[in-house]
């Protein structure tokens, strides 16, 4: 009797494995979504259609975008937790949606930790720290040096976003107190440096170079690996005594429980897809840099995250609800 149940347990196991392996063989043998949280037009939709296409080309099978904007990505993350873990149903997340949401909302209708499989890491994103054109200080080293003399404001996308806790982790580095500007949109954040609401904030370049090529802001310190092509004169992080990298990403996950075969097979085709001359030029466009890392190392990236954002966000003591 205990050889006959062993006998089937054996069966049973080969069963999985091989329809396991066949089913990645056969992968993708209908059209695949690629889940986005914002609205068209955007750089995520603009990256995510880049990639379905190089996928779509890779597979001959369509790969299709869908935008389903809102409560910042939580209705895009449920569309991916309520699909079967089959593969046919991927999200492209960064680091706000499944590493500072669920270290700072208590009520997320899924868990970030747990509820998704890491496929492939797609773009660093990197800042620029810039200041309003009249703040009497021209370097880094100067804005601490103005800090302790007098309070300095920081303008940001919001409490908790990747802005707010970039500059108070710049804050605690250099040992000054800040104070906090928030807003909803990058153009009102826009605007408020350009009319001195604020004295300086960490963002992405694309707005902003223009800005302080025409004088109208300044640009301290880029968060890249090398000079910023466009403003050769603004010295990198680690130039200007920075210690750490602001670290933004985006990334593809699927559902917990999809079949390894499958999230190798979509990395592989990824890696691809992200060397091609298209992608590329695109990526460098948004002055991002391609990360094209797989599965193990992307998940390695979130723990990281996760670690960092957590001890930041103790010490700030913050959460949102």
């Amino acid at each position: 009797m205990l050889r006959s149940v062993l006998a089937l347990v054996v069966i049973a196991l080969v069963i999985g494995i091989t329809t396991e392996g066949v089913g990645a063989q056969q992968y993708p043998s209908k059209t695949v979504r690629v889940i986005i949280g914002v609205a068209p037009g955007g750089l995520s939709d603009v990256l995510a259609r880049h990639i379905a296409a190089g996928l779509s080309t890779a597979w001959g099978q369509q790969v299709l975008v869908e935008s389903r904007p809102g409560a910042s990505d939580v209705i895009a993350a449920e569309v991916v937790t309520k699909s079967p873990p089959d593969g046919y149903t991927l999200y492209q997340a960064n680091d706000t949606v499944l590493v500072l949401n669920g270290l700072i909302r208590k009520n997320l209708p899924f868990n970030p930790e747990t509820d998704f499989t890491p496929v492939h890491g797609i773009i660093q994103v990197r800042s620029l720290l810039v200041a309003r054109h009249d703040l009497p200080a021209n370097t880094v080293a100067e804005l601490f040096a103005l800090a302790r003399q007098k309070p300095l404001t920081f303008g940001t996308f919001g409490i908790g976003s990747a802005s707010h806790l970039n500059a108070e982790q710049l804050a605690l580095d250099a040992g000054v107190k800040l104070t906090h500007v928030p807003y909803r949109g990058g153009g009102d954040l826009a605007r408020g440096l350009l009319t001195g609401e604020f004295d300086f904030g960490l963002f992405s370049p694309s707005t902003y170079v223009s800005l302080i090529k025409a004088g109208k802001v300044k640009g301290l310190a880029w968060d890249g690996s090398r000079r910023h092509v466009a403003l050769p004169d603004v010295p990198t992080f680690e130039e200007a005594g920075i210690r750490f990298r602001t670290g933004g990403w985006f990334a593809m996950f699927a559902k917990a429980g999809t079949p390894a075969p499958i999230v190798a097979r979509v990395s592989a085709d990824m890696t691809k897809v992200l060397a091609l001359p298209v992608v590329e030029k695109y990526v460098a466009g948004i002055d991002a840099e391609v990360m094209s890392i797989p599965s193990a190392q992307l998940d390695q990236l979130l723990k990281d995250s996760r670690a960092r954002y957590g001890a930041l966000l103790k010490t700030l003591d913050l959460r949102l609800d």
